[in-house]
């Protein structure tokens, strides 16, 4: 059973369901999902789950990400982008670079947002742009979101691309929102593209057209085995004790992986045991720092999030 993560760059035109089919379709898989959304008009890297590799998503949805975007400035629309309806035009001419610097640097940090109509947070069991599509406005409520950084990459008014690292939850579209809003002369998304959703980069992704005709023994070689699915957690080498505690789902104590882990670790982290059959994922439930030299007498300092089956 082929179980992993393939790394799709997304043209523009498709929906991410129409990805995934097309890639289960290809690899002769049923199970299949995606750690991400992207929009029909946005174009990059989505990555693409298969079979065991479905239940390490939310370990990826979790990430940090990176856009490239295009703001316009001048047209307003209700959807943020240029799919939307333009609900509001004026003369965008009298703005400067200057003006327009100064109210990105509001942006930056951990800022309270307001989603779109069209996001897919749900509102009484029902995703708003459900709501939005039949014509009916809901009360959302502005959301904590944390821009990592926001670079600039060129100016060319009406139009102002930039780069941003961010936080799950944020929305591009929203950014051009308020930013048109802030400059008194509206402002919408025209274009996006997703760079890397941590800890993946589309550099490292393959173009879907191109996949869709590879032979079906290249395109089992373009997935990313599940032993290379995760590489922002520390990994520690299976001994004889930690083989017949995954083997068996047994908690794992401290002493048994004493001096294998960063003392960096904190309460919270996650590590992962790969074993030749399974790999597990742990929650740190203490410091690293805290779990003594053995003999360690204390409760078991891991939480099992997840055991998945490599083959």
């Amino acid at each position: 059973m082929l179980s992993g993560i393939l790394l799709v760059d997304k043209p523009k035109g498709w929906r991410s369901r129409q990805v995934v089919d097309a890639v289960g379709k290809a690899l002769g898989i049923r199970k299949v999902g995606h750690a991400g959304t992207l929009d029909p008009a946005a174009s990059g890297l989505i990555a693409i789950l298969l079979n065991e590799g479905t239940k390490i998503s939310q370990h990826l949805m979790d990430g940090s990400k990176i856009y490239r975007a295009t703001i316009a400035l001048g047209k307003v629309t209700d959807s943020y982008d240029a799919d939307g309806v333009v609900v509001a035009e004026t003369d965008p001419s009298a703005v400067t670079e200057e003006e327009v610097r100064k109210a990105l640097q509001h942006f930056r940090g951990t800022i309270m947002q307001m989603p779109p109509q069209i996001a897919a947070i749900k509102v009484a069991g029902k995703a708003a742009y459900k709501y939005a599509r039949a014509g009916q406005h809901v009360e959302l409520q502005p959301r904590p979101i944390t821009i990592h950084s926001l670079q600039v990459t060129n100016i060319a008014l009406p139009d102002i691309e930039i780069e941003v690292e961010c936080s799950k939850g944020t929305y591009i579209r929203s950014i051009a929102h308020d930013l048109g809003q802030m400059l008194g002369v509206g402002g919408h998304l025209k274009e996006i593209r997703r760079l890397a959703s941590a800890p993946f980069h589309v550099r490292d992704a393959v173009q879907l057209e191109a996949f869709l005709t590879l032979p079906p023994a290249e395109q089992q070689a373009a997935v990313l085995t599940l032993d290379r699915a995760l590489p922002n957690l520390t990994k520690i080498e299976a001994t004889p004790d930690l083989l017949r505690a995954v083997a068996n789902g047994i908690a794992i104590r401290g002493e048994t992986v004493y001096g294998k882990m960063p003392a960096t670790l904190k309460k919270g982290d996650l590590i992962q045991i790969v074993t030749p059959e399974r790999i597990a994922i742990l929650e740190l439930m203490c410091d690293a720092a805290d779990l003594g030299p053995p003999p360690w007498t204390g409760q078991t300092p891991f939480k099992y999030q997840r055991i998945l089956h490599r083959h």
